[in-house]
């Protein structure tokens, strides 16, 4: 992987990075970013997509999991098949060429986050779930 970045003299436009944990260093991260691109082939939630959304970048990620719940494609980000490389290049050179499109998915991206993932919305969900449950 390093090899093909520096054979293509890519690592001006390319950064690898580890694990980032605290808000502080996952905010300065996102915030430098303007698309995120998660192409996983196993994942259960992707809450990365999440985290990137909330920040306001345009996302293009995998169906794959629950993903396709999250981001929804054409409006928030772009979705692509797993291995699909063509495709993945394809979405990725569609946003490069429209800033509006990038702008456009990360405040939808960022409002769905706000109106459906956060604290409160878990919360009220778990609520309802007990209250169906105890109901019955």
């Amino acid at each position: 992987f390093y090899e093909l970045i520096d054979k293509n003299k890519f690592s001006n436009n390319i950064s690898v990075i580890g694990g980032i944990y605290s808000f502080k260093q996952k905010r300065k991260f996102y915030l430098d970013l303007d698309i995120f691109v998660f192409p996983t082939q196993m994942e259960a939630f992707g809450l990365v997509n999440l985290e990137a959304m909330y920040f306001g970048c345009a996302v293009i990620s995998t169906y794959e999991g629950a993903i396709p719940e999250v981001v929804i494609n054409g409006e928030t980000g772009y979705l692509v098949n797993k291995n699909d490389s063509v495709d993945l290049s394809n979405k990725l050179l569609k946003l490069i060429k429209s800033p509006q499109t990038i702008i456009d998915f990360a405040k939808a991206g960022r409002r769905r986050v706000l109106d459906n993932f956060m604290l409160k919305q878990n919360i009220d969900g778990l609520k309802n779930i007990f209250d169906n449950v105890l109901k019955n």
